[in-house]
């Protein structure tokens, strides 16, 4: 569940994960994906950050969380948090090639990259009900605001999401 400290907008707020560390299988260090060292470099420049979440609805977007304090014989994954702008972390992730999954629109929306060319993009419906609320039209199945794609998951490819974007 992700907490907000501090000052909190109405603007929305998605969350990154890049997997680096195999948290099922309990080695030492192993990669899971493919995220090269010079990606790694991309992502701690861009401001990811290691930390020992894993996955995107864990991270919370608080500096003093345990969780990023990560030691040496730790496994971690690279984690981003953004309060707006979440295209642009998208699009960064996408230039790059880097596989990752992230919550986007406090968790309204669900996206995975492979780090290739297909995007998954599912649509979190119970999320949208209780974030929404009486803005909801149930018998249309979609919000009113008109960007919720009525299937509650597709998979697009690079070309399309340039296109059109994530919510057409």
């Amino acid at each position: 569940m992700k907490i907000r400290n501090g000052f909190v907008s109405n603007s929305s707020s998605s969350s990154f994960i890049v997997r680096y560390n195999d948290y099922i299988l309990l080695e030492e260090k192993s990669p899971i994906e493919d995220v090269s060292d010079a990606k790694v470099r991309k992502l701690e420049k861009y401001g990811f950050k290691k930390a020992k979440f894993y996955t995107a609805t864990q991270i919370t977007g608080n500096p003093k969380d345990k969780h990023y304090k990560v030691g040496k014989k730790d496994k971690y994954n690279y984690v981003y948090d953004v309060s707006c702008n979440e295209d642009d972390v998208v699009k960064f992730l996408i230039r790059n090639k880097i596989p990752f999954e992230g919550t986007l629109q406090y968790d309204f929306f669900f996206v995975k990259y492979d780090g290739k060319d297909k995007i998954i993009f599912a649509t979190n419906y119970g999320i949208i009900l209780q974030g929404h609320g009486n803005l909801y039209d149930t018998e249309v199945n979609r919000c009113k605001y008109g960007f919720y794609d009525t299937k509650p998951v597709k998979q697009i490819s690079v070309e399309q999401y340039k296109k059109k974007g994530l919510y057409y």
